[in-house]
């Protein structure tokens, strides 16, 4: 098996070919895994071919399903939650998850919509990825489910050219902070 070591050292060369042979002997080395949950719950899971491994899977105190795993670092216990961006039937239960895991920090790597071209038309159109599960504007109030969440304050980054949004969420008497690349 691929050592961590080894496996960064290869993507600091970043060859293409490299990167795929590299790929595959993980795929070769990873543990058995179901999805029996996602099987049964296709309408929220983002891919059909993307579920949640039922050895790891973040379970609601609810019962519902949620696309979502719990993940362990190598260094140390801390754990953090791998989350598709909740689809619009999902919301209400992506802050389930948040709130019943003590979930302090989100990063969401893709933004909401998505620019295509289409190639029929040459046109640009907006293809949505994920549902708008948060406020935009300062004060502003969502609602999801049980929940009430409010924006309290955004601050902009910029690093390498990329935009960084940092929101600070209030939920109920708790702070979440979402960072958005």
């Amino acid at each position: 098996m691929l050592g961590q070591t080894q496996f960064i050292g290869n993507l600091a060369l970043l060859n293409g070919q490299r990167l795929n042979e590299d790929w595959n002997k993980l795929q070769q080395n990873r543990p058995p895994a179901t999805f029996k949950a996602s099987l049964a719950n296709q309408s929220k899971n983002r891919f059909i071919n993307i579920g949640a491994d039922d050895g790891t899977r973040v379970i609601l105190q609810s019962g519902e399903y949620i696309n979502a795993n719990m993940v362990q670092s190598g260094y140390g216990s801390q754990r953090f939650i791998l989350s598709q961006g909740p689809l619009a039937n999902t919301v209400d239960g992506f802050w389930k998850m948040l709130i019943q895991n003590n979930v302090k920090m989100i990063i969401q790597l893709c933004l909401p919509f998505e620019k295509k071209l289409n190639q029929n038309t040459g046109m640009i159109e907006f293809k949505q990825k994920t549902a708008v599960y948060f406020p935009k504007n300062i004060n502003e109030i969502k609602e999801a489910g049980l929940y009430h969440i409010k924006l309290m304050g955004c601050r902009g980054f910029v690093k390498n050219d990329e935009k960084v949004i940092r929101s600070e969420f209030w939920i109920y008497e708790r702070l979440v902070y979402f960072w958005e690349t």
